[in-house]
């Protein structure tokens, strides 16, 4: 599975974790997307499809304080 494609499955599944390891899942999965792009113009490319996808879930779907932590994260992800 496409490193993008493995963070992407791992944020679905942790939208319906509730506990206080969220957090730190969510930074581990971005990690190790980062990781898996030693370029910076790639990882860069790799977070703004992620950014992308979670912006375009479903528009029938409201946007979720979970999906809000995703898109923040990214983008401060992104600026640096």
């Amino acid at each position: 599975m496409p490193p993008v494609e493995r963070c992407r499955h791992t944020l679905d599944f942790l939208a319906a974790v509730r506990d206080t390891s969220v957090a730190d899942r969510v930074s581990t999965a971005l990690n190790e997307l980062e990781a898996a792009y030693p370029n910076h113009e790639r990882r860069t490319a790799a977070l703004s499809l992620l950014l992308e996808q979670v912006r375009s879930e479903s528009p029938s779907r409201p946007l979720t304080p979970f999906r809000r932590f995703l898109i923040a994260l990214i983008e401060r992800r992104q600026a640096t």
